[in-house]
């Protein structure tokens, strides 16, 4: 051979009856003419009983027996081969029909692998949707032979007298919708119809041998009633298949899933259109005027991880067509003889011109000849492939994609089973899936592995195996392991003190364990001490008394409480008598700093409480913070307020959606916080009957946390506060808008469903027109779902009601200062926000402080400081189930329900406050001074404290 040559070694079967091989045999009978390649091929099965002709002879005269080098390995075979090879470049030619690729597959593809083909378009896109680089996937489409496949071809003779002939050809198994179409044929035609469905199987004697539905389609068969069936099963030659496909009218493919779809590109070249499903392989050579697209949607398939002995990066994923749709085309199809001829002629003439083997076999060439000029990549180490992919998949789980973190330990797990950081972190995750089992496995995986690591994160391990244990009703491991955990980390112990509680209920329903209640009882009285909440662990300690009166430990912890009470009683008798000026010692957890609506309150809380006599050690929890938004002069004060106490907390605050609650650090605790549907999270109850005392902004709330299941007793309504000499009307300057409008609603909302955009911006386009004198500006944020796309999803809103021309819109989704969101206000003349649900909302309490008038929803905790008098409700429509398209539903909203705002009734007051403008001011004036008698920042500053003293006399007197 001459040097020149380029060396290609093909390995795959080639002799043999499946599609695999066909492919092969196509592409390298043809590659052996090119002058520039010297082709080796590389069969690893054989069948000696397959027909060799000359062609193919010639084709084993190239096998290579020892493999020997090559300059670029092309690999297309089942199962697939991931050991590189010796020498040279390596490509794998790999269809993939089920979406999520098997986790063995996603190391060497990405990294190891110089090229990866596939035959479709969506084929690749699946691949880039589970990880593997589009840069690396090339498309290269089958093709047919023109000299077989053609509409010339005589068509063969089939036993049925009915004139009208669906076919479908390949593999009579669940991925190729063999059910849905014998489903659909039989609701639709009956015996009486001139109709016969011909079904060739190609999976008797196949790979696919005791997976077809050969039963059920021979019992379909049975039925009298049921339309025309011919079942073929015989071996068919190339030029048979294209006389059968010559032979019938119609090819009926309602795949699940395909590489390709090769017997539908047959089929067409035949002049036999399709009908297949508007999505995947197909659409890459089938057009509206070539073929029948049925209407589909993918389906994901949660209960499945496997597909054969593969496990999968994710759960699988199909094409499911409309079953009623695929009918309608049926009938559709049958009815129109003369339509399916044209699409015949069509489909033929797309096919021999776009789509052979040549055409096939040049895309294969020109990659090779470009893989060969392309630099030699250094194949990476296994041990740097596992650092770039735990770097990953952190960086995956800090964008919001856990589940896709975890199938990327998975996949290091592959390569490297014992390796610390994946167990660990594949670990972690399955607790928040609650998958406990398989956390488990990790976890207990570590502890032969971490004897040189930190007690701290020994401890966390260990406490991880005891949370385990817990879920699984384990509990003296669970305790054992906790005990372990808490004694290696202290920063472990509130997490054990929640397991521990969860074993007590346990007990509670099981004589099994009784005997471990006092235990139990006194860790409790223990960690409840440590955190400083004296109150509980006194509780805790008296019960563990009870169940073991005579355990010397139990009364030494309990005299320790006591005498800790009895100090604390003390100093604080002296404060609420007057006759000493020691401050209460407040700790308060909240957002800060980053914009949201418990930052902001909690700012003008903070800010209230300065005139009292409190010291307040304040611990953010911000997330990723932005200290900018907060004016240089409070910036500071908060600031001083990291400083921590010179004394022991009297009362812990936390100022944040429940499930963040910590378990309380103070003997009096208070949780503030609020909901905006008609109840609240499951998992949230039990956190905020941890808690002295729930304080919510609105009677709104306190009714539905009660109806909830939190304690009435604990809850406590506490409004929200605002600083009334910032939000000034007089005294600030107006933001400079882009518009030229003179008249500007304006919307203040975290871009998400809940808000109502959706009825704001259809009520706004309907109601105004493009010419007219207003513009609606949005001042948004993504804080829900940080991957929301505001413009598009207005775009697409506007061609959905089909408006060519529509009123102004001005969106701002930068971040604005405190004092620039005050300018904003200035620069409006109306506010407007029909949401779905609030807990209180405070955009309506600026735009009312700013004088503007204010249209809001006749629903939730809004109406606390909004009526009829200073403000223009909206009415609701009803109060419907929460849309599952919120972002976390099942968790935050299954089975709750909001509010559905009037939009006849919004687009009404918008047109109002538009054209009645004097009396609209008139209304935004009676917003700030019903505001300035209630919810000033020094009324709620006295109410904030006197709160908070009422309950220290209640628990210290």
């Amino acid at each position: 051979m001459s040097e020149n040559k380029l060396r290609v070694h093909w390995e795959g079967s080639q002799l043999v009856h499946h599609s695999l091989a066909l492919v092969n045999r196509e592409i390298c009978t043809r590659m052996m003419s090119d002058p520039s390649l010297d082709l080796g091929v590389i069969p690893y099965e054989t069948d000696p009983n397959f027909p060799v002709d000359e062609r193919l002879k010639a084709l084993q005269s190239r096998i290579v027996p020892n493999g020997g080098s090559a300059d670029i390995t092309v690999r297309h075979q089942w199962p697939p081969k991931w050991t590189a090879p010796p020498t040279g470049k390596w490509v794998i030619s790999q269809p993939w029909e089920y979406g999520a690729i098997p986790r063995q597959w996603y190391i060497p593809m990405k990294y190891w692998v110089d090229e990866i083909w596939v035959a479709s378009s969506y084929n690749k896109e699946c691949y880039v949707r589970c990880g593997i680089p589009q840069d690396k996937i090339c498309v290269i489409p089958h093709g047919v032979d023109p000299s077989v496949f053609h509409p010339e071809v005589p068509a063969i003779e089939l036993n049925t007298n009915k004139s009208f002939k669906f076919l479908f050809v390949g593999a009579t198994i669940f991925r190729k919708g063999i059910d849905i179409l014998l489903e659909a044929y039989a609701s639709e035609f009956t015996s009486a119809d001139d109709v016969c469905l011909v079904i060739k199987d190609f999976g008797m004697n196949s790979v696919y041998e005791g997976q077809t539905s050969a039963q059920q389609i021979r019992d379909f068969q049975k039925l009298q009633t049921h339309p025309e069936v011919l079942y073929i099963t015989s071996h068919f030659s190339a030029s048979e298949l294209a006389g059968l496909y010559q032979s019938c009218d119609c090819l009926v493919h309602p795949y699940r899933g395909e590489g390709f779809g090769l017997p539908i590109l047959e089929a067409m070249a035949c002049g036999t259109p399709p009908i297949v499903p508007n999505m995947g392989s197909a659409c890459d050579f089938c057009t509206e005027k070539t073929a029948f697209f049925v209407p589909s949607e993918e389906k994901t398939y949660p209960s499945m991880t496997k597909i054969g002995p593969y496990d999968l990066i994710d759960h699988p994923w199909w094409i499911e067509v409309d079953r009623k749709e695929l009918r309608r085309v049926m009938r559709r199809v049958y009815e129109n003889h003369s339509l399916v001829k044209e699409k015949g002629m069509l489909a033929a003439q797309d096919a021999l011109t776009k789509f052979t083997w040549d055409d096939s076999v040049a895309r294969v060439i020109n990659r090779l000849k470009a893989i060969a000029t392309e630099q030699h990549r250094e194949r990476k180490t296994v041990n740097t492939v596992i650092e770039e992919e735990l770097r990953h998949a952190v960086e995956l789980y800090l964008s919001g994609a856990p589940s896709k973190a975890l199938e990327i330990f998975r996949c290091v797990l592959e390569k490297d089973p014992l390796n610390v950081t994946a167990n660990y972190n594949a670990g972690i995750l399955y607790v928040f899936g609650n998958n406990f089992r398989q956390a488990l496995e990790h976890f207990v995986t570590l502890t032969n592995r971490i004897d040189d690591r930190p007690d701290s994160f020994r401890g966390q391990v260990w406490s991880y195996i005891g949370l385990c244990h817990t879920q699984m009703n384990n509990y003296s491991a669970a305790m054992a392991a906790l005990d372990t955990g808490t004694r290696l980390s202290p920063d472990s112990l509130p997490g054990a003190i929640r397991c521990y509680q969860q074993i007590l209920r346990g007990i509670e329903q099981t004589e099994d364990a009784e005997h471990l209640l006092g235990e139990l009882y006194h860790r409790l009285a223990i960690g409840y001490f440590t955190l400083k909440n004296e109150l509980r662990a006194k509780d805790m300690s008296e019960l563990a008394l009870k169940h073991e009166p005579n355990r010397d430990d139990f009364k030494h912890t309990h005299q320790l409480i006591q005498q800790k009470i009895s100090i604390t009683k003390e100093t604080y008798e002296k404060v609420l008598a007057g006759t000493s000026h020691h401050r209460y010692g407040l700790i308060w957890r909240s957002p800060v700093f980053n914009g949201s609506g418990y930052a902001e309150e909690s700012k003008s809380f903070l800010m209230a409480l300065q005139q009292h006599p409190v010291e307040i050690h304040l611990v953010p929890i911000d997330g990723v913070p932005n200290t900018e938004l907060t004016p240089s002069s409070e910036r500071t004060l908060l600031t001083n307020m990291l400083t921590p106490l010179s004394q022991q907390p009297i009362i812990h605050l936390q100022s944040c959606p429940a499930y963040q609650f910590e378990l309380p650090r103070a003997p009096i605790s208070i949780g503030r916080t609020m909901y905006e549907t008609d109840s609240v999270p499951e998992t949230w109850v039990e956190r905020m009957n941890e808690q002295t005392e729930i304080w919510v902004p609105s009677h709104f709330n306190r009714d539905t946390f009660i109806q909830a299941g939190v304690d009435a007793n604990r809850i406590y309504v506490m409004p929200g506060a605002l600083d009334l000499a910032k939000y000034s009307p007089e005294t600030v300057e107006p933001y400079a808008l882009d518009t030229k409008k003179s008249f500007r609603f304006l919307s203040v909302f975290d871009w998400s469903l809940r808000k109502g955009w959706d009825v704001l911006l259809r009520s706004y386009f309907s109601e105004f027109r493009a010419d007219e004198d207003v513009c609606l500006v949005l001042k948004v944020v993504s804080l829900l779902d940080p991957n929301a796309r505001p413009r598009e999803e207005i775009q697409n809103l506007t061609q959905k009601m089909g408006i060519p021309h529509v009123p102004e819109v001005l969106i701002l989704d930068n971040a604005l200062t405190e004092e620039e969101m005050i300018q904003l206000y200035k620069a409006a003349d109306a506010f407007v926000l029909p949401s779905r649900g609030e807990g209180w909302g405070r955009p309506y309490m600026e735009a009312m402080a700013m004088q503007l008038p204010t249209i809001g929803t006749r629903w939730s905790g809004q109406t606390e400081f909004m009526s009829d008098e200073n403000s223009y409700l909206i009415d609701i429509d009803d109060v419907v189930p929460v849309s599952e398209k919120m972002p976390y539903y099942e968790a935050l909203f299954k089975g709750h329900n909001w509010a559905e705002p009037s939009e006849s009734h919004l687009k009404s007051l918008m047109r109002y406050v538009f054209e009645q403008r004097n009396s609209a001011r008139q209304v935004g004036v009676k917003a700030r001074e019903s505001l300035m008698l209630s919810f000033s920042r020094d009324k709620i500053g006295s109410l904030l404290f006197n709160r908070l003293e009422e309950l220290v006399r209640r628990h210290y007197t």
